[in-house]
């Protein structure tokens, strides 16, 4: 049996259900939505499928009842960490750990990680870099996969033309975190000398 910490946190554009590993203190699962029940039921059914695969069982363990102060202060340190990346700020020490996922989405989620903070990337550009076969697709499936929001961020991945695409958490949350990471394009329709705001169709891309 592996306890997890759970709690949810409140923002201004989403609630977000986070689980901790006791055992390490490490973030290992994060996701958003705006109904708190719902967003348990997915997380119990998406462990409930992992335990199948690793014959243990996950322990749900409410961090408001958690007794060991030290995790409760780490536990603590990563809900903080999580609410500056949903207000657009950049985070480079939050300590998470897979739990879920194949070796190669792992690879794709690491490659998401490497997307610079204002910046975004396409499917294809992702694939061509990790030479992954079948291309967008199966970065798009790996993509989907995606267990720990924003933290793996793959609301900085988008079309080829530009467009948003898909985005597990919806597309409107999507559009919102690209503007508070202040994702500019340059609108052709003013003076092309200043940035403005998103555009669906013109992005600052990654290098």
């Amino acid at each position: 049996m592996e306890d997890l910490l759970y709690s949810f946190v409140v923002t201004d554009i989403a609630s977000a259900l986070i689980f901790v590993r006791r055992s390490t203190d490490a973030l290992v699962y994060a996701s958003l939505g705006l109904n708190k029940k719902q967003l348990l039921k997915i997380a119990r059914n998406s462990f409930n499928q992992l335990s199948k695969k690793t014959e243990i069982h996950y322990n749900f363990k409410q961090i408001e009842v958690e007794s060991d102060e030290d995790h409760v202060r780490k536990f603590e340190e990563i809900v903080q960490q999580f609410k500056l990346l949903l207000e657009g700020h950049k985070v480079s020490n939050l300590h998470y750990e897979y739990m879920f996922g194949t070796s190669l989405q792992h690879r794709i989620w690491d490659e998401l990680v490497r997307i610079p903070h204002g910046r975004v990337s396409t499917y294809k550009e992702i694939a061509e870099r990790l030479n992954i076969r079948n291309g967008s697709r199966a970065v798009g499936s790996g993509i989907g996969s995606n267990n720990i929001a924003v933290v793996i961020p793959c609301h900085r991945v988008v079309g080829s033309n530009g467009t948003l695409t898909g985005y597990k958490w919806s597309t409107s949350l999507k559009r919102k975190l690209l503007e508070r990471e202040h994702v500019y394009s340059v609108d052709v329709k003013h003076d092309a000398t200043k940035d403005t705001k998103i555009s669906l169709m013109k992005y600052k891309y990654s290098a």
